[in-house]
């Protein structure tokens, strides 16, 4: 997954979370799905790591329509 990145992005990314291991991962693995400066930039607008973490999830829903937002919030009373 982050070995697919260009040496710019992995530096970027790295740069951005501050060489936490998981987050690197995660970054990489949602660049594969959205553009990077877009999650770099929603990473990078919340407080603190916790903040970030909540930060990211809560722009990544913002792009989900209402129908998959829907789905997403009842798909654990089915799991």
């Amino acid at each position: 997954m982050i070995h697919a990145l260009p040496d710019e992005a992995v530096s970027a990314i790295y740069q951005a979370v501050g060489g936490h291991p998981l987050a690197i991962k995660w970054i990489a693995g949602l660049a594969r799905t959205y553009p990077l400066p877009f999650v770099l930039a929603s990473w990078q607008q919340q407080a603190g790591y916790r903040g970030q973490i909540d930060g990211m999830y809560h722009s990544l829903w913002q792009v989900l329509t209402p129908v998959e937002q829907l789905l997403l919030s009842i798909m654990p009373l089915f799991a």
